[in-house]
């Protein structure tokens, strides 16, 4: 999900920082309707802003490796998961990134060689969307902005107009429009000021470029810039530690919710 000066950790800010501290921002937002507010859309209208950035910049990113932590942090919300009695299946979103790091290359392999191609692709993914809900988080809506995002980043190499990505994004945007509306039960102010800010967002993304910001980051209060930087560059750790107190506090708040150690599937 990085570049290598990103990876590098350069003292001066950048267009990845922003784009992640979204990314977390809007994630937590989501987490915190789950937890504690499951009868609040609004917490989950704002949460749907997530997923499209983080599975974009797998696609967008040069390599496909995948450290251990990654696989740790899966293990581990997979195990708590099973203590809080809230099933193995659909398994967390880390191994939706984790599958879309192994198998991105090969899709747009395919996709690319023809038009009928990735007019099949596409429809194959959308098809088999539903299913895949129940084994990975999101199922295969992720595919769709992984391959948006390699789009973007190889757009000169692979020979397609502005018109042509654009017209992918919004394809990509009303697949998953349409299935986060059926499975979390938006109604239709909801859904009309989710689709705005998915538009709004992937908007951004079509035009994203890796960018360093020294005269801003020399602007901004010290403690700013190392809330952006933290936000940005331990976004696996966030993540994982932030579910994990999530459902802690859940557990005490609301301890009926939850049925320890009620080993299930889904």
């Amino acid at each position: 999900m990085k570049k290598a000066f990103v990876r590098n950790l350069p003292k001066n800010l950048t267009s990845y920082d922003f784009l992640k501290s979204l990314a977390v921002i809007t994630m937590i937002i989501d987490h915190m309707g789950i937890y504690f507010f499951p009868d609040q859309m609004g917490w989950r209208v704002v949460g749907r802003l997530s997923l499209p950035i983080w599975m974009f910049l797998i696609g967008y990113a040069q390599t496909r490796k995948i450290p251990p932590a990654l696989y740790w942090g899966a293990g581990i919300l997979v195990l708590s998961n099973i203590v809080m009695g809230q099933g193995i299946f659909p398994l967390n979103v880390l191994a939706t990134i984790i599958i879309l790091r192994l198998t991105i290359d090969y899709v747009m392999q395919f996709a690319l060689s023809s038009y009928q191609n990735m007019f099949l692709g596409v429809a194959a993914i959308t098809i088999i969307v539903f299913p895949t809900m129940f084994v990975f988080e999101y199922g295969t809506q992720a595919v769709l902005f992984g391959m948006f995002g390699y789009m973007v980043r190889h757009q000169k190499k692979i020979g397609f107009s502005n018109e042509q990505i654009l017209i992918f994004m919004f394809v990509a945007l009303t697949v998953y429009s349409v299935f986060q509306k059926i499975t979390i039960g938006l109604d239709d102010i909801e859904f009309y000021t989710m689709a705005a800010g998915l538009l709004l967002v992937n908007l951004m993304l079509s035009v994203f470029q890796p960018k360093l910001y020294p005269e801003l980051t020399e602007k901004l209060p010290a403690f700013v810039t190392e809330i952006f930087k933290l936000l940005g560059r331990q976004t696996l750790e966030i993540y994982v530690i932030h579910i994990l107190l999530f459902q802690a506090a859940a557990f005490w708040l609301f301890p009926g919710r939850f049925s320890l150690f009620d080993v299930s599937l889904f």
